[in-house]
């Protein structure tokens, strides 16, 4: 359930625990270049440090995406964007708990954000959760059908339930939308519609009693 007063001061701490193991002039580095810093609003002043934790998250840098995602949601405390990436950063970190924190109430920001519905969806596989994953991904591409990924994820909950004809089925819309998305391609040509079922040889009956 979302829970408003736990958010602030939990961000608070993920930006403190951040800032040990970074340069102490981050903030500085981040908008130094920036001529027209004091007349941008503080929505803009939010995505430039969304931009910083993609940038950090590329280049496998948890510690600065989580402060610079937790600093764009101190800017602007409305951003169910940087929220949502802010769970996801801790939650790449095994810190899970936190991040449905944050994602329950990124929601009551923004009850349509595919990002973290797939998010949540991510966080119950992890944990062998697929029923519950499916649930989520199935929000994820009803919000934004066009992504290819969202396709993916929904078709491997699908595939972890034996589910295996409606996994084909996303797997072929992911790459339908993204004919560059390798795996995509290679799940839906591989992955069978139907499990046939085992063959049954007759019995051996010298072999059994050998046995």
């Amino acid at each position: 359930e979302p829970d408003a007063a736990a958010v602030w001061p939990l961000v608070s701490r993920i930006v403190a625990k951040a800032l040990t193991t970074l340069p102490a002039d981050i903030e500085d580095q981040v908008f130094r270049s920036l001529s027209d810093l004091k007349t941008m609003t503080v929505t803009e002043k939010a995505a430039i440090c969304i931009e910083a934790g993609l940038s950090a998250l590329l280049q496998l840098n948890l510690e600065g995406a989580q402060w610079a995602y937790g600093r764009a949601y101190q800017t602007n405390s409305r951003s169910a964007s940087a929220l949502g990436n802010l769970a996801f950063a801790i939650a790449v970190d095994h810190r899970h708990e936190d991040a449905l924190t944050l994602l329950a109430y990124a929601r009551e920001l923004d009850r349509e954000s595919a990002p973290t519905s797939t998010t949540i969806g991510w966080i119950f596989a992890r944990h062998g959760q697929y029923r519950e994953a499916l649930t989520w991904y199935k929000e994820a591409v009803e919000f934004a059908p066009q992504i290819s990924k969202y396709h993916f994820n929904l078709g491997i909950a699908y595939l972890r339930l034996g589910r295996n004809k409606e996994a084909c089925t996303e797997f072929k819309i992911a790459a339908e939308l993204d004919p560059g998305d390798f795996h995509a391609t290679l799940f839906g040509y591989v992955v069978p519609e139907v499990i046939p079922p085992p063959s049954k040889s007759p019995i051996d009956l010298k072999k059994l009693k050998q046995e």
